[in-house]
């Protein structure tokens, strides 16, 4: 699988893996069939999904899922098998909507050798919608986006060119990915037992090398005591394939006010890496009302139902708890979802 410019980020994180599947938050048959389509110097795969049985008129509206990184069409990122992507699409099927989703350049099996940017992200978006768009029981005028995570910037930068008809962010940052993620790392290093000076050292370099990623300029050689996973991620971020990538998803913040509005924002309460108390104000500030923001409770960062408080365990234990098969999707989110999606208030 191609390199996502976030992966190694990820992977920091990754210390015991368990591979699972995901109970489901629904009843009803779907049906499915693949896409392939070109777009940036990729060959990008998708996968269309609809009920069982259509309805009688024939056409329905259209969803097209957009995943955050590292995580491919069914929100993965291998080893780590979570699937959020598939079971939403499913989910939503079932509910009478035909979604799209499919793997973004460098993810999952995309191929091709094209270079990962700002605009062949936002121009894989663009090709998978149209794809969604021809589908004959899509109804042209009523695809709605819906963004996980960090895709969030992807969307709305994408929205600028063809606005679709409704635009839903799910468990988004509300600032700049290089503040969220120092945040990350600074809360990950604690949890596990370094000593102030150790987060300190380790915080530096990597602010250090964001900077010289944003000067273009190769990443420093780490000091003594600096997490080999942190030195690993940066480079990562710095390979050339990736590089323009990681300045712009890093740099900039999907709360902008030059960007436009989403129609909705559904965050988790248990989001522990975009956490609700410090991404929401941001989003308020970028003149999206609080009637749009809708804090679901006991839900994670992957859309399920999560009931302990995971602040205290280590990141590697967060992500295990992404895959276990105890857990279904949140049914409320789903239940928000579907309201909006057939033009109600959540």
């Amino acid at each position: 699988m191609a390199t996502s410019a976030h992966q190694g980020l990820i992977l920091l994180a990754l210390f015991t893996i368990y591979s699972c599947g995901t109970p489901l938050p629904y009843s009803g048959k779907t049906a499915s069939e693949k896409t392939s389509f070109a777009a940036a110097g990729f060959r990008l795969e998708g996968t269309i999904t609809t009920p069982k049985k259509n309805p009688a008129s024939g056409k329905m509206p259209g969803i097209l899922l957009i995943a955050g990184t590292p995580g491919d069409r069914d929100w993965n990122a291998s080893p780590l098998v979570i699937n959020s992507g598939l079971i939403l699409a499913r989910a939503l099927a079932v509910r009478g909507f035909i979604t799209h989703r499919y793997d973004p350049p460098g993810r999952g099996k995309s191929t091709g050798k094209g270079k990962l940017t700002r605009d062949a992200a936002v121009n894989a978006l663009l090709e998978a919608h149209r794809i969604l768009k021809r589908i004959k029981k899509c109804s042209p005028g009523q695809i709605t986006w819906i963004a996980h995570g960090d895709a969030a910037l992807t969307a709305l930068t994408a929205s600028t060119k063809q606005r679709p008809h409704r635009l839903i962010l799910l468990c988004p940052p509300g600032m700049a990915m290089d503040q969220a993620l120092i945040s990350q790392i600074q809360d990950a290093l604690k949890r596990r037992g370094l000593n102030k000076n150790a987060v300190k050292n380790n915080l530096r370099y990597l602010k250090k090398g964001l900077r010289a990623l944003y000067k273009d300029s190769p990443p420093a050689d780490a000091e003594d005591g600096i997490e080999p996973a942190l030195v690993h991620a940066l480079r990562r971020l710095h390979a050339p394939g990736v590089r323009e990538y990681s300045h712009w998803q890093l740099h900039n913040s999907p709360a902008d006010k030059n960007l436009p509005a989403p129609d909705l924002i559904l965050m988790g309460e248990q989001d522990v890496q975009y956490p609700p108390v410090r991404h929401k104000k941001p989003w308020i500030k970028a003149g999206v009302p609080t009637s749009r923001i809708h804090i679901i409770p006991d839900m994670d960062h992957m859309l399920k139902v999560q009931k302990d408080i995971l602040v205290s365990l280590l990141p590697g234990e967060i992500l295990r708890s992404y895959t276990e098969t105890s857990r279904p999707l949140s049914g409320v989110l789903l239940q928000k979802l579907t309201r909006v999606l057939q033009g109600h208030t959540p």
